[in-house]
């Protein structure tokens, strides 16, 4: 059916062609002329090429979403000179908030980055006269509420190098139950060592903690920890907030009951999460040991550690461990060598990227399989240049050399993402969110993309992930190629898969599975922080564990016969951060985070290819042979001493018949009479 459709387009732009008097004599190399100059979609970008769109743009430094709501303020405001004066101030929703955080229809929350040579400091000076309000700054990144009105004005300041909204985090939830306490054996480690968190303190950053309300029954019921056991250090409401935050909350009091508890919004930005991260660490108020998140950040980079992964690594430096969702994309990720080529002899000035490499016949699009009923998509790419945002302002880093725009048609070929004139990442960051919206169709459709060279080096190597894995499947050149992207990959953390409750050994599987959204890694990091270029990739084992998915939950997660259930490996990562608080504890919190992970790598269930692997790391965490480590771990013990403790006998469970297991409840949880399901 695709072969018949494309001989269909093929005609229909023989046609088109024609009809405008674009003809073409001779191409580069070997490729086939004919399927170059009959196919639709590269003669739109062509008529774009030749009109002169995207040569220049008109708001420098501005990105396009940004540029956009500049002018629909535009038109609003024209409207409004023919209206009376009493509704002349009548403010219109504007038609790009959809993915924007905007307030009272007049202000939207954006992240300005400084230029080379100058700070944070310096953009606050120039931008605050134009009506900006800070809220967090972080490295070279500054965020805050900018007026809409004043985004032109916004595009002339001198210390800016470029703005782009602040993209809304996502939290990493799944779809499949999970009973997280049993399945890890924590259980069983409660009667073994008598372990139960005391003494340690756990700091959660997720969307938010009560802004639904119902945290007073959660109390009541023992869900959640009583008086100094629970610290609210900032909890701040958006419009899409769910409070996942208490969920994570209430799946560490499962396992670590008297562990104490802290929580910290994500904020929306990059700064806001990283600054959350120092404060739960070092605020007077908060010194916790340990630190779990759920959050996934669209822009944050992939080939070089952004400014939240840096932050990851200065607590760690601090003896602070700090555990992460992995993510729940699965592989719905594809990344290539690059290879751009000229459109055409008559227009060299953009390069496309041909897909069909190695063969005399290029391709230049790639299929997108969209299932019906779906009227978004969500793809976040990137190239192998270096992001100015992550470097610090003393550093050296000119930020990306080139600049590569995405390019979106739908299955009728209509342009649904076109070349994005304000959009120039050169000087930037290498990375574009690509957000499009169309109709719904009652029926499966298909979605098509390219990569257009704008300006600049053509990079060496490209990578995208898809953002919303049930929606969507990569038909044409899939590579099945890991999501677990952002501070996910931050060399002072861990990042957890997913593995469902039923299918692992305490329920008679073995070994475990793995979710099929659970996301993995196996990429390589290209550039240090200052954006110089390594000698060679870095590829880290990450995930570095597998957790049970899901858990039982008072109020969130998917109704199923009027109980929640918590999944994804938003769920993972709070259970095995608790197994975390029961080691530290155990071991008199002598373990520092790079032992506390080995620990738990040298001690987990394999589940795939021995040893390590990217799609489920070390395995499944066994949280009674993991305290059983940390129970033997003294201050004069090395990590090498430790890691000999490995073969002991008396430390298999299969090997030496311990006390008799209790089968695990869980804690009995008085359910809200919602019967909705998410």
């Amino acid at each position: 059916m695709a072969t018949v459709r494309r001989r269909r387009v093929a005609l229909a732009c023989i046609a088109a062609c024609a009809s405008t008097g674009i003809v073409r004599s001779s191409y580069e190399a070997d490729f086939d002329e004919e399927e170059l100059q009959t196919d639709v979609r590269i003669h739109t970008l062509e008529q774009i090429s030749s009109s002169g769109e995207g040569e220049a743009p008109t708001l420098p430094k501005i990105s396009g979403m940004l540029s956009t709501l500049h002018d629909e303020r535009v038109k609003q405001l024209a409207q409004q000179t023919d209206r009376t004066s009493s509704n002349a101030n009548s403010p219109t929703p504007f038609s790009s908030e959809d993915f924007l955080i905007i307030r009272d229809d007049t202000h939207v929350l954006i992240e300005a980055v400084a230029a080379p040579g100058g700070g944070t400091d310096d953009l606050l000076d120039e931008l605050g006269p134009l009506g900006f309000e800070a809220e967090d700054s972080y490295g070279r990144i500054l965020s805050g509420w900018a007026p809409v009105d004043s985004i032109e004005e916004m595009s002339r300041v001198g210390s800016m190098q470029f703005a782009s909204p602040a993209v809304p985090p996502r939290t990493n939830v799944g779809s499949v139950q999970s009973e997280g306490v049993r399945s890890m054996m924590a259980d069983v480690a409660w009667d073994r060592f008598g372990v139960d968190g005391a003494g340690v303190t756990v700091g959660v950053i997720s969307d938010s903690f009560n802004c639904s309300g119902g945290a007073d029954l959660d109390l009541e019921t023992g869900d959640l920890p009583m008086g100094h056991g629970l610290v609210i250090l900032n909890d701040t409401c958006k419009s899409w907030h769910e409070d996942e935050g208490r969920a994570m909350m209430q799946l560490i009091h499962d396992v670590a009951p008297k562990a104490r508890l802290v929580f910290h919004t994500v904020g929306s930005s990059q700064a806001s999460f990283a600054n959350a991260i120092l404060n739960l660490a070092f605020d007077n108020k908060s010194k916790v040991d340990i630190i779990v998140d759920d959050i996934g950040i669209l822009n944050e980079p992939i080939f070089q550690d952004g400014i939240i992964s840096q932050a990851i690594d200065e607590v760690a430096k601090q003896g602070v461990a700090y555990f992460c969702a992995a993510g729940n994309m699965g592989q719905k990720s594809w990344e290539s060598d690059a290879g751009f080529i000229p459109m055409s002899v008559s227009f060299t000035n953009y390069k496309l990227h041909n897909f069909n490499t190695g063969t005399s016949l290029p391709r230049y699009y790639q299929e997108i399989g969209i299932p019906a009923g779906v009227s978004s998509f969500v793809l976040v790419f990137q190239w192998d240049e270096p992001a100015l945002s992550a470097s610090s302002p003393a550093s050296s880093s000119m930020g990306s050399s080139s600049d590569v725009d995405v390019v979106v048609w739908d299955e009728n070929d209509k342009l649904l993402r076109g070349l994005r004139p304000n959009t120039n990442n050169t000087g930037g960051d290498p990375v574009e969110v690509v957000i499009v919206e169309w109709e719904e169709y009652e029926r499966p459709t298909q979605l098509y993309i390219a990569f257009v060279l704008r300006q600049g080096r053509p990079p060496s190597y490209l990578k995208y992930v898809v953002w919303d894995p049930s929606s969507s499947s990569i038909v044409d050149y899939p590579t099945s190629s890991g999501s677990c992207i952002g501070h996910a990959y931050a060399r002072g953390g861990a990042s957890l898969g997913a593995a469902a409750w039923s299918r692992t050994p305490a329920y008679g599987i073995s070994p475990p599975m793995r979710t099929t959204y659970s996301s993995p890694c196996g990429f390589p990091v290209l550039f240090d922080i200052d954006g110089k270029r390594l000698g060679k990739p870095e590829y880290r084992q990450r995930p570095t564990l597998t957790g049970p998915d899901g858990g039982q939950t008072t109020f969130f997660g998917r109704n199923i016969g009027g109980k929640r259930y918590f999944t994804g490996t938003s769920a993972a990562a709070p259970h095995v951060a608790a197994v975390a608080a029961l080691m530290l504890q155990s071991s008199g919190k002598r373990l520092k985070p790079s032992v506390l992970y080995r620990l738990l790598e040298e001690t987990a269930t394999d589940m795939g290819t021995p040893g390590f692997d990217f799609l489920t790391g070390h395995g499944f965490v066994n949280a009674e042979l993991a305290i059983a480590r940390a129970t033997r771990f003294n201050s004069r013990e090395r990590l090498g001493e430790v890691q000999a403790l490995r073969y002991d006998p008396r430390l298999k469970g299969s090997t030496k018949k311990g006390p008799e297991r209790k089968e695990f409840k869980g804690r009995k949880r008085k359910q809200k009479s919602d019967t909705s399901t998410t």
